[in-house]
């Protein structure tokens, strides 16, 4: 049987430049309590018909965003026109942004960038910025790093430290070029020094992570509280990311909880879907599945593919709600489609096992390929599977074995434990005991009860290692306690034989019910025989 996917925490990722809004207006838009807006209005109106054209262009604003009027997107293009026409740069940043955000015209990459481009021919800082952000994006013109980087640059030395903040991404991200961290941690520092809350936020990931600099949870921290105080979402949604796993703090889930729950109350997808991962386990509050999915729903509603995914988990198990394999489906379908890679290998799993669907091995494969393809490494473990069961595709131990490699490269600690299996037996390979101990203790060393488990036999039978019965019960108590039946039926055989233990029928017949109780039908059948006083100690359970 395939591995199932299960839930995982999500994590907060540097943001990519953006076009984003600035307030253009010159004149001071007296947006205080009790501020009269209409005669602000008024006397903006005065001078406008004077031929000002900052007047204009708060007039355009006034309409834009609502402010003591009715808010009326034909009115402020209307008055960002007149004001553009007297070469005011911010009119026409201002008319950009209509046309970027398609508000009372047509949405317009391409005439965005045409007024970006005037605004930034009149010397606007914030449209050269802008122009950058537009080449990374490809947005109107095509995508050209190198171009993006030529006009954050020339932003940034006017000071504008959102260009800075975005040189910091491109040089993190290696777009155009591979990563350069220290760089990036360059940009970053001198936008954060000028008190820009993103590069502060990014300052924390870099820490967070180790990127360019050692890793530091501790400095990680301070920077995501700045950001924090300063109201940035993403920073408090990493400082949450912190308290959960307890690193550069204590571990502290209701701390973790409350600042999810801050970042969320802004809109953060990544926090509620975070939050939600505290319900689905219990962590700081009560499980509680209904509101885990009630947290999902909102992150999903905002396009977060891994809230998606994590909404086809629920339905496929039914957990705050019904089993609905339909719905499963819909879900795992609509996160793919926004290239989540584990929700593509979760639909491959309803095929493999005709959940919801008809059972089809071939399509199975074709979504764990591209799972695999964008480097999910339980995709590679599984197509290896099909590959060495023969699912769909004929029986290949030699394409099993490479699917095996790369998912271990990848950290797969299942994997390890598999290529171990194909060494142990000689599937694909010459047979070699020492090679598959090797594998075996990767898988172990990551934390796989069955490579713990498989390790334990090789000590039992001597095989590639010399025989030590010590040893192998040290293996199968620590794959016993991740609660593997089969280790749990190998302490048994240990101990009725007492081989590395005194032995002791009472502790092993505990030991075989437990397996049994976990689904070992060797221990169930052991058990029957040692109740019958059947059970001879040189008898073989594996």
């Amino acid at each position: 049987m395939l591995p199932l996917l299960i839930v995982t925490a999500d994590v907060t990722l540097l943001s990519a430049a953006t076009f984003h809004h600035k307030p253009a207006g010159v004149l001071s838009l007296g947006q205080t309590a009790g501020q009269d807006h209409r005669k602000t209005k008024e006397e903006y109106e005065k001078a406008a018909a004077a031929g000002n054209a900052a007047a204009m262009t708060n007039l355009g604003y006034l309409y834009d965003r609502g402010v003591g009027v009715p808010q009326d997107y034909q009115k402020a293009r209307e008055w960002y026109e007149k004001a553009a026409a007297k070469g005011s740069n911010s009119a026409m940043n201002d008319l950009a942004f209509l046309y970027y955000q398609g508000h009372g015209v047509p949405q317009s990459y391409q005439k965005a960038r045409e007024w970006t481009r005037r605004a930034a021919a009149a010397g606007s800082v914030v449209a050269m910025n802008r122009l950058g952000a537009l080449y990374f994006e490809g947005q109107g013109v095509p995508r050209d790093y190198r171009k993006a980087r030529w006009w954050f640059q020339k932003a940034a030395a006017a000071g504008d430290t959102d260009a800075m903040t975005n040189l910091g991404y491109l040089y993190a991200g290696g777009h155009g070029a591979p990563p350069d961290y220290p760089k990036a941690k360059t940009w970053f520092q001198k936008a954060a020094g000028a008190g820009n809350v993103m590069a502060m936020t990014s300052l924390g990931y870099l820490y967070d992570r180790g990127q360019g600099v050692p890793q530091d949870y501790q400095k990680a921290r301070e920077w995501y509280e700045k950001a924090s105080v300063a109201g940035n979402a993403v920073a408090m949604t990493g400082l949450g990311y912190l308290y959960e796993r307890g690193q550069g703090v204590p571990q502290d889930y209701e701390k973790a909880r409350d600042w999810y729950e801050k970042a969320a109350a802004t809109g953060n997808p990544t926090a509620m879907t975070n939050l939600a991962n505290l319900y689905y386990r219990g962590h700081g509050v009560p499980q509680d599945y209904q509101q885990a999915k009630q947290w999902y729903e909102k992150a999903a509603n905002t396009g977060d593919s891994e809230a998606m995914n994590n909404l086809g988990l629920l339905c496929e198990h039914g957990l705050g709600g019904p089993q609905d394999y339909a719905e499963a489906k819909e879900y795992y379908e609509k996160a793919a489609a926004a290239g989540n890679a584990t929700a593509m290998s979760n639909l491959a799993f309803l095929y493999y096992q005709g959940h919801g669907v008809p059972q089809d091995y071939q399509k199975a494969r074709e979504w764990y390929e591209r799972a695999a393809d964008a480097g999910q490494s339980d995709a590679m473990n599984s197509l290896a599977l099909l590959y060495e069961n023969g699912e769909g595709v004929p029986t290949d131990y030699g394409k099993a074995r490479e699917w095996y490699e790369k998912a271990a490269a990848a950290g797969n600690a299942g994997a390890m434990n598999s290529l171990g299996y194909l060494y142990y037996e000689g599937q694909g390979v010459p047979r070699d005991y020492l090679r598959a101990k090797q594998w075996y203790e990767k898988g172990a060393a990551a934390g796989n009860a069955d490579a713990m488990t498989n390790l334990a036999y090789l000590y039992r039978k001597g095989r590639g290692v010399p025989q030590d019965d010590q040893k192998a019960r040290e293996w199968y108590e620590k794959a016993a306690a991740a609660g593997t039946a089969e280790a749990m039926a190998g302490l048994g055989d240990l101990y009725i034989r007492g081989q590395g233990v005194p032995q002791d029928r009472e502790i092993a017949k505990q030991w075989y019910e437990r397996a049994a109780a976990a689904g070992d039908a060797g221990a169930q059948q052991r058990l029957q025989m040692l109740s019958a006083a059947r059970l001879n100690p040189a008898a073989e359970a594996h």
